[in-house]
């Protein structure tokens, strides 16, 4: 969430609580938002290890369908994820496999689809 006025919490209409709040000069990363997710949980271990996904570097595909649902795109994604493509310019070939560990009646493979950016 990016702010660049007050924050107001409060009032009649509130249903917020905050117990603690954190002010940064600058964003933070996806990284160090986890980081600071496991730093403050109770179960950083299960955290850490529900979340061990890289082997070499690399993120590990056995290990993501060992976790939960996994759905792989393989093709050049550029244009999906280049913020300058517009929606409608984004059309991609791609192949789509989706992994449901807990049902497997839910496993679908797309071969030769196409995929775009949404919204």
């Amino acid at each position: 969430m990016s702010n660049s006025g007050s924050i107001k919490i409060g009032g009649t209409n509130s249903g917020v609580k905050v117990y603690g709040i954190r002010c940064y000069s600058t964003a933070i990363t996806i990284l160090d938002a986890y980081n600071n997710y496991v730093y403050d949980s109770d179960n950083k271990g299960e955290i850490v290890s529900n979340n061990n996904i890289y082997t070499a570097g690399l993120i590990d595909i056995q290990k993501c369908r060992s976790k939960g649902d996994v759905i792989i795109i393989k093709g050049n994604l550029s244009k999906v994820l280049d913020r300058k493509t517009t929606k409608n310019g984004s059309n991609t070939d791609c192949d789509i496999e989706r992994i449901c560990i807990k049902d497997p009646s839910k496993n679908f493979t797309v071969t030769h689809g196409r995929i775009r950016k949404h919204g």
